[in-house]
């Protein structure tokens, strides 16, 4: 099968492309960088640079449709926010891995996907859209803000967030997006990464996030599983009769799991799953279930962790996390000198857009809600 792997920028993409080529598949790679990560991956066939899809909508759809009738691709697996714009491209939506657009975007909202997790026994208490300071004020009126966490509707990373936050902070915040409000739920935060098939979960691996990029993503991957996660992952993607890579971020709160967020989409724990290689392809392929879903080995970004936790290798527990901890690019065949090339071109493009990395990373293929002009 000839398989287009989108969002090379992400590091999953050198993952899924190992274990998919190893399955005997032919793997071509795309994004709207020019050295994403995911290029230089012994195991493709192919890398194309695309037009980014925010702000070039139609190029990038001519330029997508292009590449696939040129490699006869059979199927897309999207690994970032990317998904949301392929999604609406009639001729590429019978190939993508992926749940239809309306579905996709109800998941990523998390004021909606806030009140389905409710609905179906897993959502926080309380959960109360905020789209201007009117309502804001209103808000803090009635309600403690020191109760709750206050995120954009659509958002990534865990970036924009406020805990528990102060009435100034609440009342000052930016409302030319809306605003989730929703109640804080205190405990251990776990991450949980699936992939289903017309409903039926077919892998599922979860993991902590020890180590982080800043306040933002996950670097590091401590293996977990809870049988009720399982059965929480189960519940949802049968419900929603959910195909394609979902996920989750979860609380493990004093009254059982709690679910605060979905993205319908690739996330770290495929560094997880691709430690076991067959069954991980198995799944991606929709051959077969894969039922186990044990904890192995924690996985690291090198790079990231150094940039971000280098200070810290003074102190003995964190080198002992660095040391048993596979290197999930090196494991992928990524050379160790690709990550420096990929870093050097999302911190020059922050320079420019006058960002943060983690934000100049999605800046042009993020998924917030706003319909752009489909003319393609």
């Amino acid at each position: 099968m000839n398989i287009l792997i989108t969002g090379a920028r992400a590091p999953i993409s050198a993952d899924l492309a190992r274990v998919l080529a190893g399955a005997g598949q032919r793997i071509w790679l795309t994004d709207s960088l020019r050295w994403p990560i995911g290029r230089f991956s012994p195991h493709i066939q192919g890398f194309c640079q695309t037009p980014p899809p925010v702000g070039q909508f139609e190029a990038f759809s001519q330029a997508m449709a292009e590449l696939v009738a040129a490699h006869g691709i059979e199927c897309i697996i999207p690994t970032s926010e990317e998904v949301f714009w392929l999604a609406q491209v009639p001729a590429l939506q019978p190939l993508l891995f992926a749940p239809p657009f309306e579905v996709l975007d109800a998941l990523h909202n998390k004021a909606q996907f806030a009140h389905f997790a409710q609905r179906m026994g897993y959502g926080a208490p309380q959960n109360f859209v905020l789209r201007s300071q009117d309502e804001a004020r209103a808000f803090v009126h009635e309600h403690a803000p020191q109760d709750f966490v206050f995120k954009p509707v659509y958002s990534r990373f865990g970036t924009s967030v406020h805990v528990e936050p102060l009435p100034p902070t609440v009342l000052n915040l930016d409302f030319s997006r809306p605003w989730l409000a929703q109640t804080r739920i205190k405990g251990q935060e776990v991450c949980l990464y699936n992939v289903a098939k017309q409903g039926r979960l077919l892998l599922h691996r979860a993991y902590l996030p020890r180590y982080r990029a800043g306040q933002g993503a996950s670097i590091y991957f401590e293996p977990f599983y809870d049988d009720k996660l399982f059965v929480l992952c189960e519940k949802i993607i049968s419900a929603l009769e959910l195909s394609g890579q979902i996920s989750f971020d979860v609380i493990q709160g004093d009254s059982g799991p709690v679910v605060l967020e979905c993205n319908p989409r690739g996330t770290s724990g495929v560094h997880l799953a691709a430690l076991q290689p067959q069954a991980f392809a198995a799944a991606l392929l929709g051959e077969s279930a894969c039922a186990d879903h044990l904890a192995h080995q924690p996985s690291v970004l090198g790079l990231p962790f150094l940039m971000y936790h280098g200070h810290q290798l003074w102190r003995d527990e964190v080198r002992e996390d660095l040391a048993r901890a596979q290197d999930a690019m090196r494991a992928a065949g990524v050379p160790r000198w690709a990550p420096v090339v990929s870093t050097v071109e999302v911190l020059g493009r922050a320079c420019r857009l006058m960002c943060n990395p983690l934000a100049a990373c999605t800046r042009d293929i993020e998924w917030n809600g706003v319909v752009d002009v489909l003319d393609a």
